[in-house]
């Protein structure tokens, strides 16, 4: 599982913005129409970011050193991709196919986030810095097919992924570790990253990251003591 986020970048004015910029200094967490948790949406506004740690495809697009935007993020989504493995080879990368958007519903609040974001790119407290918005138009916010095509083109995971050996207290229901991140199946293996989160977090994943290594770590710590 990840976080499916869908950004719209702009080139800001000279003096608006500068590289090395915090990149994130302001979020709303807030929830969609019809959801039932108090913030499993972001909107995140992005500053001094440096055009060259993106994709090369926006790179050439943009031809900016600098770029700002503000971005729309499902937090509790329900979409689910998987990890397969392509060769027998033991060092050959397993396939990775994340599925940002197989959940329907996680494409309507998707949605609805972007044109949240994009009423913020163009609020004139906003909008007064920016030289120019990558992409989107209101053309294509108000309609809804073009809106549907922009969003599938823009989405991309948030670098969150995570449930790919899932907790739970059987592997016939599809557990990989039990709740000591022990690995069903094979001694002395245990899992301690955001691969085991059974779901997936309203929030980064860092912060919880640590705390399972910490807590596992313990575990472990305590079981050898012994």
């Amino acid at each position: 599982m990840d976080h499916p986020v869908v950004a719209i970048w702009a080139i800001p004015k000279a003096g608006a913005s500068a590289v090395g910029d915090p990149m994130r200094q302001t979020l709303l967490r807030c929830g969609p129409q019809g959801s039932l948790q108090h913030n499993d949406m972001h909107i995140c506004v992005m500053a001094g970011v440096d055009i060259r740690i993106m994709p090369p495809r926006l790179q050439e697009t943009l031809k900016s050193p600098l770029i700002v935007g503000v971005s729309a993020c499902v937090m509790n989504s329900r979409s689910h991709g998987y990890v397969t493995l392509t060769t027998a080879a033991p060092h050959a990368p397993p396939r990775v196919v994340v599925n940002c958007l197989a959940d329907k519903q996680d494409f309507v609040r998707l949605k609805e986030g972007v044109r949240l974001a994009w009423q913020v790119v163009q609020h004139p407290t906003f909008g007064q810095h920016l030289e120019h918005i990558h992409a989107w138009t209101e053309g294509m916010i108000k309609s809804e097919t073009a809106l549907d095509h922009a969003i599938e083109m823009f989405v991309r995971p948030s670098a969150h992924a995570c449930g790919s050996a899932r907790m739970g207290l059987s592997p016939e229901a599809g557990a990989v570790v039990d709740p000591q991140g022990r690995v069903y199946g094979v001694d002395n293996l245990w899992v301690a990253d955001g691969s085991i989160m059974p779901i997936i977090p309203r929030a980064p994943t860092n912060l919880t990251c640590i705390m399972i290594g910490e807590k596992i770590a313990d575990i472990l710590r305590k079981s050898n003591s012994h």
